[in-house]
């Protein structure tokens, strides 16, 4: 996932991917056909 797709992540979802639990952060990037890789771009942090 890169900082390009949060915008994308957060408004399919309604919530910041940082606020989100890791479970609900994959279902939402599953939905979205955003490949389960390690976060780039360090714009998210656990």
């Amino acid at each position: 996932m890169s900082a390009k797709q949060l915008p994308a992540i957060e408004e399919h979802i309604g919530i910041a991917p940082k606020e989100l639990e890791e479970a609900d952060l994959a279902a939402a990037m599953q939905d979205l056909g955003i490949p389960d890789e390690e976060i780039s771009g360090g714009a998210v942090e656990a």
